[in-house]
């Protein structure tokens, strides 16, 4: 979390950011943001501010939703932009270049295609 911080990472709401901040953090559109966020809501949850927090913040909506530093990192991982690829540079190193997000959907489908034909006495090779 620190090297997301050095970065330029800026937490709005205490130890929250809003979706303004992520988004210039990777230099993504909001609506690019949005769009991931949608996507990924399983994986990826919210934490709703209320309005005395949002009020600070010097916004007029209703509702605002914040994310962790683990969600944060997740984003930044998960998601295609040219922050996240050297985030994962600095944290992991020349690796980083081999790893792609794909990866991570591959191993699920795997684990599930295993839970299905788990009775069938099929061996998967690698």
């Amino acid at each position: 979390m620190k090297v997301m911080k050095e970065m330029g990472l800026q937490f709005s709401a205490g130890k929250y950011a809003v979706q303004k901040d992520v988004a210039q953090f990777l230099r993504v559109s909001e609506s690019a943001l949005k769009a991931y966020l949608r996507k990924h809501q399983n994986e990826i949850h919210p934490v709703k501010l209320d309005r005395t927090t949002i009020r600070s913040l010097g916004s007029r909506a209703n509702q605002m939703n914040a994310y962790s530093e683990d969600d944060v990192m997740k984003i930044s991982f998960w998601m295609e932009s040219q922050m996240g690829a050297l985030l994962k540079q600095q944290l992991l190193g020349r690796t980083a270049i081999l790893i792609k997000s794909e990866t991570r959907t591959e191993v699920e489908l795997g684990n599930m295609l295993a839970k299905i034909f788990d009775g069938f006495g099929l061996k998967c090779r690698y």
